[in-house]
């Protein structure tokens, strides 16, 4: 591989992972947006503490494998040849199940503690007994996606990691939507089983020939790997503990609100602009592994790896010098101010840790066990003593400074180690590129002390575009900006494909949002109760949400040709989208369809014995529609009665003439016409009829023969007379539109 293209595969890798990053962040926010809508604060505490616990137990069960698999397998990959790591792939899959089993055991085992730990008490214990299979799945799902990491084949790595945060974001947000607080434990399963789905499956996509393993080979290599995970573990300890004490340096000298400032700085640095060198090693230490044996090729790989990290780094650290005050107030609140000048500080460090960073991968691609683990112990008590001195003499902004200064003897220290171990050394061109964009950065931070706004932000945006423009000529220089601007293409395209992913994900989680929202009990026992198998199998009603069935002995017909859910009993159709569970349906007549036919929400639908009630083609029910048949009652084709309207065919009790003595009927049919529109509250009573196209207004009370008075028209109040003719819904040109909303098409 040229230099120009080395170059350009480093910028293309960062590209794809970055883009990755900045999506799953976004896919991050979003979810925690919504959940802290859904279970509020204490639900979003639970399952900070929940997840934080877990992880504990999975990071030190997990032995460091996901690492240092890495560097075994890229090591061995030669040739483009997946025989020569089929063994190793082997290994690493079966260490990740070892180690997943025991980390999910030592959940359970522990769990009582662990809960007594987080939560004071042994309420959650069971909790951590059903999440310790999601330690499993993590481990499960790492031992997929270091195999495509060390075979560098990063657009599947990309994918897997995507769609498998996007998967269980769209997963989780019904799940919390219907189920609130108590979808914690299976939401946190869900979304563990979602990203072990999507390793199994991209990494399915290589096929890597099997090979049976002797124990020998089992033990040797296994031990190898383990070996540079424990290290690497306790490197990872040993930071954690560092950070840990710090923290409590700091509660006890300047209390909780400085811890807080303390936190809120660090995870600016290390979460925000920290990303882009966890982006840069996904495909950086395979690469270094791959050619660790070769000390020449080594060294080229961290200069090329060194100089595109100073490259991308300078112009953000110049961009975040400058808008500092406004990314604070963003990301935290206006009383996160005092944070800046410690940030500043801090984010000038990243130039020394963006290098020291690629010398320090050196260390672990050659397994170099004992210098590493000497390091590890080093450089973590020097950053616990200069964090301590910088906070005591200099309170925050001395942390920042202590941040800088550890950062500048890593990136020392590490050039000497490197020099003696591996004659690693960098060229006279690196170090004026370096202290170019070093002085950049520098003269960015003092204009910072200009008084005059206006001065300062201009020769700060002058400087920002001196950044982008020495940067962008230096990547000309290396690998032609044309290749870039033919990549900025390929992202394009990739885009493209995830705008067409996400409209496919949005129809599966609408879908699912559907079948979520139907009633699947009461569906499948009224469709095989009331008609033939040829029938029930197409199951052509549907139920949804809380149904109370009072009896289902009558008789059901439907003509015309069966289609699936055509018939919807508490169909969402309207604009309220919540019901109050009361729906009642009552059957002990004969209930016709002639078609498409939909009820809303808590509808509450009797028809007694030897009642006929006939629903034409798109007929529908509005929500809270009450229908009591004891004569017969016909709805004609597309004729609708609004919400809390009633349709009752009998007076429920014999009413007499007091002077005669005569009865009056106690019930009489009902005669809607087609395409009838009724507004809402209206009650319709026994002996009306009305004609086809007719509109009847809201609150009317209709008890009689309207059909003298020809079509069109509009009728209504109490009892409802003509209000005007020659009035109509607009039927031609809605029918489609109402069939595009109601008719479900599965």
């Amino acid at each position: 591989m040229t230099d120009k293209s080395s170059y350009a595969q480093i910028v293309k890798t960062t590209s794809l992972f970055g883009g990755v990053q900045f999506l799953g962040i976004i896919i991050s926010v979003v979810r925690t947006k919504l959940i802290a809508v859904f279970i509020g604060p204490a639900g979003m505490g639970v399952i900070s503490l929940l997840n934080s616990a877990i992880n504990i137990i999975s990071s030190v069960s997990g032995l460091g494998i996901e690492t240092s698999a890495v560097k075994h397998i890229s090591g061995k990959y030669k040739n483009d040849d997946l025989k020569t790591v089929s063994n190793t792939v082997s290994i690493v899959r079966k260490l990740v199940l070892v180690t997943g089993i025991f980390g999910a055991l030592l959940a359970i085992f522990l769990s009582s503690w662990l809960s007594s730990l987080t939560f004071g008490n042994t309420d959650y214990t069971w909790a951590f007994v059903f999440i310790s299979s999601t330690v499993l799945f993590k481990q499960l799902a790492s031992g997929q996606l270091v195999v495509l990491q060390s075979l560098r084949r990063m657009r599947l790595l990309a994918k897997a990691n995507f769609y498998g945060n996007l998967m269980g974001l769209l997963v989780s947000i019904p799940v919390y939507y219907y189920y609130r607080i108590d979808a914690i434990i299976p939401t946190i399963i869900i979304i563990s089983l979602s990203a072990l789905a999507f390793a199994f499956y991209f990494s399915r996509k290589i096929e890597i020939p099997k090979s049976k393993l002797t124990t020998k080979e089992l033990m040797i290599e296994g031990k190898d790997i383990i070996k540079l995970g424990l290290l690497l573990t306790i490197s990872g300890v040993l930071t954690l503990l560092s950070s840990y004490l710090i923290q409590i340096y700091v509660g006890k000298v300047g209390g909780l609100e400085e811890v807080g400032f303390y936190t809120a700085g660090f995870t600016l640095l290390n979460s925000y602009v920290g990303i882009i060198f966890t982006v840069m090693s996904t495909d950086y230490f395979p690469r270094l592994s791959s050619i660790s044996d070769d000390n020449t090729k080594v060294r080229e790989s961290v200069i090329q790896q060194s100089f595109i990290s100073i490259l991308i780094i300078t112009p953000i650290i110049i961009l975040f010098l400058t808008f500092i005050p406004m990314i604070v107030k963003i990301i935290y609140t206006p009383a996160f101010i005092s944070i800046i000048p410690m940030v500043c500080f801090g984010i000038l460090a990243m130039l020394f840790r963006a290098v020291s960073w690629s010398m320090g991968f050196i260390l672990i691609a050659k397994g170099d066990s004992k210098v590493f683990i000497q390091t590890a112990v080093v450089f973590n008590i020097l950053s616990l003593f200069l964090n301590i001195a910088g906070y005591y003499f200099y309170g925050l902004e001395g942390l920042g400074f202590s941040f800088f200064v550890y950062y500048v003897i890593h990136f020392f220290a590490l050039k000497v180690i490197t020099k003696k171990r591996y004659d690693f050394y960098f060229e006279k061109d690196f170090y004026l590129l370096y202290l170019v964009c070093i002085g950049m950065c520098i003269v960015t931070f003092m204009i910072r002390y200009v008084p005059n706004a206006t001065l300062k932000y201009s020769l700060m945006s002058l400087m920002v575009l001196l950044s982008i423009g020495y940067v962008l000529y230096h990547l000309n220089k290396k690998m032609e900006l044309k290749s870039i601007f033919q990549y900025v293409n390929t992202i394009k395209k990739m885009t493209d494909n995830l705008k067409v992913g996400y409209r496919k994900f949005k129809r599966g989680y609408h879908k699912l949002k559907f079948y979520c929202s139907v009633n699947w009990t009461k569906t499948l026992y009224f469709n095989f109760k009331k008609f033939p198998y040829d029938i029930a199998k197409k199951l052509p009603v549907f139920f949804y949400g809380k149904i109370h069935f009072q009896s289902i002995k009558g008789r059901i017909v439907i003509n015309g040709p069966i289609k699936t859910a055509m018939i919807g009993y508490g169909q969402h159709f309207e604009t309220a989208t919540k019901s109050k569970g009361i729906a009642e349906f009552s059957l002990y007549g004969t209930l016709v369809f002639n078609g498409y036919s939909h009820f809303g929400k808590d509808v509450i639908l009797y028809i007694g014995e030897n009642a006929q009630c006939e629903f034409g083609y798109m007929s529908c029910l509005g929500s809270d529609v009450q229908v009591v048949c004891t004569n017969k009652i016909v709805i004609g084709d597309w004729s609708g009665i609004g919400y809390e309207s009633q349709i009752i065919d009998t007076n429920s009790h014999p009413m007499k003439n007091t002077e005669t003595g005569e009865y009056y009927p106690i019930s009489s049919p009902i005669y809607i016409g087609t395409h009838n529109a009724f507004s809402n509250r209206i009650s319709i009573m026994a002996n009306t009829k009305t004609p086809d196209y007719c509109v009847i207004a809201s609150n009317s009370l209709c008890n009689k023969d309207y059909t003298n008075l020809g079509s069109n028209i509009l009728i209504g109040g109490i009892p409802a007379r003509l209000l005007k003719n020659n009035y109509s819904r607009d039927w031609e040109n809605e029918k489609e539109l109402l069939k595009k909303h109601k008719v479900i098409e599965i």
